[in-house]
Order: C-alpha cells, then sequence, then structure tokens
C-alpha cells in the first residue's frame, strides 16, 4: 500500500496533540478500546435487524508479510520487531452497514473514522463519537491501525475497502516516521499521483485486500454480509495488562492475560446489551476468539447489574429487585409527569456475590482496580451504574455523588441502575437546536470518552436535571433501606430535645419579613449594650429558591464608619439564637449546622452599580471574606472609609441541609 504523510501545514494537528484529545488516562486501555469499538459498531447497525455481532481476536502474526504492505515502514518495521512474537488485536463486526461514504467527497463513516478528527457522529441516540474516542486505538500499538471493511452499495452491489493509518507522538525516539506530524494513512493512488504527500484512498480489490487479511488469519466478509473489522497490529501486552503498586500482591485472572481482561471489559461496560431480548434496538452478541459471551458466563457482579437493568427497562420489580421512578417536580421533562427515569437497585452479600467457599469470587471493587482485600472487607459498598440509549455503562459510581446521602449497610452491598426516560421532552426553557430530549442532554453532557454526566448550561440557564437526579436517587433508596425523610427528621429533632429540653418552643414559629415553606428568615440588628447607637443593621427584603430548594436571600446591610461587622445564620429555636460553635458544642461535629452560606452577590454599593460575586469583588470602599475556611456559616464585611456609611444590597445563596430549622440573619460590630 501507498503512504501518504500529512503535510507540514500552519495550525495542522499533530500526533501528540491527537493522542493526548482522549481526556481519560484513568480508564485501563483495554476498557477504553471496548467502550469504543463496541459502540462504534452499535451505531452502525443495519435498522431493523436483531442483533449485533461483535467478535475480538488477539492473534500472532508475521512482521514481515506485513512490513511489506507499509510502504516507508517496511524497514524500520523489520528491524525493530521480526524477532518478537508480534501480536495484533482485532475487533470485527457483523450486521452493520460498514464504513459507507465517499472518501473523495469527504462523506460518510469511511472518512470520518480513518481520515479525520472531531467529526462526531450525529445520528439520534449515538454513543460513540467517531471523533477523539477512537484515539485510544492508536495508543495499544505503535500507532499502526488498519480499517477493513464491506459495504452494500447504492445500485445493490459490494465493495470490499481497506486502509491503514498511523498517529504517533513525533518526539519519542521510538518513533516511527521521520515526519515531525506523526501522522500518515496508506492505500491506494491516483496513477499520477507519486508525491508522498498526495492523498491515498481505501483499496477495493479483493486480491490485494485479501493478502493484507492472511497476514492476520482473518477471514473476509462473504456473501451478503456486510461490516467492519479495526485491526491493531503491534500490541505492548505490558501497557494493555495492569500492573499493582504492590508487586507482591497476586493479580486476578483476568488480569493474567489479555482475552481474559477482554473478557471482564465486555462484561463491565455492555452487561445491559448482551443478548437481551428487552432491549430496545438490537442487542449485542459479544464473542472473544470466536467464542459467545453469554449472560450465564457472566461474573456474579455483573450478572446482578445485567438483571437490575432487565428489571429497569421492563419497570417491574421482582424478588430482591425493587423499580421505582424518579421524577423531577419542575424545570426537567415538561412530558410524562416529570419522570426523567427508573432506577433498579437491590441490597447483596457475600453469598449473592459467590465471594464465600467454594467459588470465592473476588470482591467486586477489585474489577475496579482497587488493591488492598482486607480494606475492601471492611468498605460498605454503594455502586451506581447509569446508561443511555446505546445501552453502554457510562460510569460505576463507587460511594459517590449519586449515592452519598444513603445510608450504608453493615453487612451487604448496595447496586442500583439509572435509566434515563430517554424520549422524555426537556423543559421547553432549556430545548436548544438539537437538543429536544432528555437523550440529547445527557448525551451533549458527556465528553469525548463518554465517562461521565455532568450538567451543562443550556440557553444561558444553569440546568441541574442530573444533580436532582443523583440527589432523589439516593432519596428514593435511603427511603426504602433506612426509612423516611420525616422519620430522619423526627429523629433530629429529638436530639435536639435532648440536648436543649424546655428551653426550645415550637419549631412551627417564623420570625421575620419573609417566609418560605417550613424555613423562616428574620432580620435583626445586633447593637450591643441596650441603648448604645446602631452600628451595624441588616434587613432581609426577600426569600426566593432556586431548582436544587437552595434559599437566595436578598438583604441590605448598613455599615458605620470605619467598622467591621460580622453577618451570620444562626438557628432560630423558639426565642434563641444559636450560632455554628454554640450549635457545635451542643450536638458535637457529627450532626450537621442546618445552614451554609455558598455565595455572597453584592448588587449595589451605596448607589453604584456592582453586580459582582464578593470573590471577585475588588472595591476601596470594603472587603468581604467569609470567616473562617471550616465555618461557612458567616462572613465579614470591612467599611474601609473614615467618613461614610455603606449600605449594601445584595443576595446571599444559602444551602439548607434541614428544612425544619428556622434560621435568622444576625449582623454584630466585631472589635
Amino acid at each position: 500500500m501507498k503512504i501518504e504523510l500529512m503535510k507540514q501545514e500552519r495550525m495542522g494537528v499533530e500526533g501528540k496533540g491527537v493522542l493526548r484529545s482522549l481526556q481519560n488516562d484513568t480508564l485501563p486501555l483495554v476498557d477504553l478500546l471496548i467502550r469504543e469499538a463496541f459502540q462504534n459498531s452499535l451505531d452502525a447497525t443495519i435498522p431493523g435487524v436483531k442483533a449485533t455481532n461483535v467478535n475480538v481476536g488477539v492473534c500472532q502474526f508475521d512482521v514481515k508479510s506485513l512490513a511489506e504492505h507499509l510502504e516507508g515502514l517496511t524497514t524500520v518495521l523489520i528491524e525493530r520487531y521480526a524477532n518478537n512474537n508480534s501480536k495484533a488485536i482485532y475487533i470485527s463486526d457483523k450486521n452493520t452497514m460498514g464504513l459507507i461514504g465517499d472518501v473523495r467527497t469527504k462523506e460518510g463513516n469511511i472518512y470520518n473514522l480513518i481520515y479525520t478528527i472531531q467529526k462526531n457522529q450525529e445520528q439520534a441516540g449515538a454513543g460513540g463519537s467517531w471523533g477523539l474516542g477512537k484515539t485510544s486505538y492508536f495508543r495499544l500499538g505503535n500507532g499502526i491501525v488498519l480499517y477493513y471493511s464491506r459495504v452494500q452499495l447504492n445500485d445493490g452491489t459490494y465493495e470490499e475497502r481497506l486502509a491503514g493509518s498511523l498517529i504517533e507522538d513525533s518526539t519519542q525516539e521510538n518513533r516511527l516516521l521521520d515526519n515531525n506530524r506523526g501522522i500518515a494513512w496508506w492505500g491506494r493512488k491516483d496513477k499520477d499521483k507519486t508525491d508522498e504527500f498526495d492523498s491515498t484512498y481505501p483499496l477495493t480489490d479483493h486480491n490485494q485486500i485479501l493478502t493484507v487479511l492472511d497476514v492476520f488469519g482473518i477471514k473476509p466478509y462473504i456473501d451478503g454480509e456486510t461490516g467492519t473489522t479495526i485491526i491493531i497490529p503491534f500490541i505492548d501486552e505490558e501497557k494493555l495488562l495492569p500492573k499493582h503498586e504492590d508487586e507482591c500482591k497476586a493479580l486476578n485472572w483476568w488480569e493474567t492475560s489479555l482475552e481474559s481482561a477482554i473478557e471482564i471489559a465486555i462484561q463491565k461496560w455492555y452487561a445491559p446489551r448482551i443478548l437481551n431480548p428487552y432491549f430496545d434496538g438490537a442487542y449485542l452478541i459479544p464473542s472473544i476468539n470466536g467464542n459467545i459471551l453469554s449472560p450465564d458466563k457472566f461474573q456474579p457482579f455483573f450478572k446482578i447489574f445485567y438483571d437490575l437493568y432487565l428489571q429497569g427497562i421492563k419497570k417491574e420489580s421482582y424478588g430482591d429487585v425493587n423499580v421505582e421512578p424518579i421524577k423531577l417536580s419542575r424545570r426537567g421533562l415538561s412530558s410524562d409527569n416529570g419522570i426523567v427515569g427508573w432506577i433498579s437497585y437491590g441490597a447483596y452479600d457475600n453469598s449473592n456475590l459467590k465471594m464465600l467457599p467454594p467459588d470465592n469470587e473476588c470482591h467486586p471493587l477489585e474489577y475496579f482496580g482497587y488493591g488492598d482485600v482486607s480494606a475492601l472487607e471492611k468498605t460498605n459498598t454503594k455502586i451506581v451504574a447509569y446508561a443511555r440509549k446505546p445501552g453502554m455503562i457510562v460510569e460505576y459510581d463507587i460511594n459517590g455523588d449519586w449515592s452519598k446521602d444513603i445510608q450504608p449497610f453493615d453487612d451487604k452491598f448496595l447496586f442500583s441502575f439509572f435509566i434515563p426516560n430517554s424520549e422524555g421532552l426537556l423543559y421547553e426553557q432549556y430545548r436548544e437546536k438539537d437538543i429536544n430530549t432528555l437523550e440529547d442532554y445527557l448525551r451533549k453532557t458527556e465528553k469525548s470518552d463518554h465517562a461521565k454526566w455532568e450538567d451543562i448550561p443550556l440557553n444561558n440557564t444553569k440546568v441541574t436535571i442530573i444533580e436532582r437526579i443523583k440527589r432523589n436517587n439516593s432519596k428514593v433508596i435511603d427511603e426504602k433501606y433506612n426509612g423516611s425523610q420525616e422519620e430522619i427528621h423526627h429523629s433530629m429533632a429529638s436530639v435536639l430535645g435532648k440536648k436543649i429540653g424546655d428551653k426550645l418552643l415550637p419549631k412551627n414559629e417564623v420570625v421575620g419579613k419573609s417566609s418560605v415553606g417550613p424555613t423562616g428568615i428574620g432580620s435583626k440588628g445586633s447593637t450591643g449594650q441596650t441603648g448604645k447607637k446602631r452600628t451595624a443593621s441588616i434587613d432581609v427584603i426577600g426569600v426566593e429558591t432556586n431548582e436544587s430548594n437552595d434559599l437566595i436571600v436578598l438583604f441590605n446591610l448598613g455599615i458605620e464608619q470605619a467598622i467591621v461587622a460580622e453577618v451570620s445564620v444562626d438557628v432560630r429555636i423558639g426565642t434563641k439564637n444559636y450560632d455554628e460553635n454554640n450549635w457545635k458544642k451542643d450536638m458535637g461535629n457529627d450532626v450537621m449546622y442546618p445552614f451554609s452560606i455558598q455565595s455572597i452577590f453584592v448588587e449595589k454599593i451605596n448607589d453604584a452599580d456592582i453586580q459582582l460575586y464578593s470573590d471577585k469583588l475588588v472595591d476601596e470602599r470594603l472587603s468581604i471574606h467569609f470567616t473562617s475556611f471550616g465555618n461557612l456559616s458567616s462572613f465579614r464585611v470591612k467599611n474601609n472609609l473614615g467618613t461614610e456609611i455603606l449600605n449594601i444590597q445584595g443576595k446571599l445563596l444559602m444551602k439548607v441541609n434541614d428544612g425544619l430549622m428556622q434560621p435568622t440573619l444576625v449582623v454584630c460590630e466585631v472589635k
């Protein structure tokens, strides 16, 4: 095959930059490969077919036979690898459209996958990107990747296509190309094109293609078959198989061979879609070196998540699996009564996971690289998985934001799976071009590695859909296993009663000018001793709530000349205020203070329009800072002027940790 080198052009991309662009250095390379390659295959599935077949193979090959096909690298490959037992990984799919399109017109999958970077797929519900994710292929070996495909043309005939590409870091000593750009392609050229920078196009001659496939023992597509096979030669098994920080620690069985590592990676990320008859679309039939991996061969941990997903898409509780809808009451979806998805969850012990003799399966966290087994045995593990429409698990959130408010069990694991209402229409104010459904939004929030959901703004509006889904997920599960929030609040009230006793008046008393629900905001000026002149005062002029049910407190603060004033959010109980310090003395550090200030926004100073957060404010007239790093319930304001009273109008964003407590704003002079 003829070589095409990328030209040295201004603002041109370089191999080094492309290899760094994937953004994910935390997942093992095998996991990145399986996630990307399988998703691209599933996205290319022929509409209406029942299943997508994807086979992952590992094979040895003859270096000299391959090198002879790669113009420009023949000598260096033979010199460097001829005496090694070189291996290749290939991923071959069927029941897919293959690399359709026209390279010359720069259209279709074939151009997007092989000849360009950052060209995203645009079909609805796609999981792969054809963009930065494919750079994982080039990181598995020395940077060479071959693409073989068979497609059906518009006239009904079939065409085979084969091309190669290379992306490498040209700054490394072991680079293959004597070219600073580090990017090249292989294929055929037009007869009048002989320069190494002239464009190449995929081979289409069956006999020429067959000689390349024979190097790896790969059979060509035949009859009515269409699909794509990605071949990655010169893989580095040392790089692909994990190593432990503790060199004395025994490796798990899947960490000792590449085929086993691939088997676990397929289960880990695609268990929901594998031979799943209830999946909405083509299910997945994966195989390793031709051996089908079916759910009955799964490790117990991944079989549990398969079952959780199965019940979740059926929206049915069954046995130990509970399925419940997750709703956002407002500013989420404008359809389906606010149901943004379903959570499927259950509690499991060591016997469910076959961790006891004679099976002795590993602790679930070992599949994710956690090491110390003795420490793992003491871990109360909570794991939440979530996936979009394509069925690839985006992330396993381990004891993280999706479950942080759930009380852990002493002797069980808590596993859950969130399945979004993909077709649900977004709240109208959030919709943008090509972002109309929840599926559209969730896909937009994923980075190129599709490894996490994180809220993004829409129409210049802050959106908290994912944040609220996480919170409601925790609430639903915690109420199931640990009692309702009402019971928890009653428990808190009981603690307060024991600590403070008869000093408390009824908790439903609301003090101040504004109130929202059970939480009131009062205003109080502090003057020191009775009869003395006020040096600082604060008035609450309004209270609002945001999408997260945080309080937005509108205030006016007045400070005399050359005065330092401290504003604190106190807990109003009856006629008495408790600041955070006194609260901790009585309640201890384990009981969270009911309120915390998230931010301070200054709208006006006297009549001057400011519109800045306090941490961005630079003004000679005053300074604002939190009292201490660990105390977010109070802040200080200093009037730097000796001749002028300052009147400050602003907003406090206040997080409510306990809605039954009554806050009040208090201001006093700091001597």
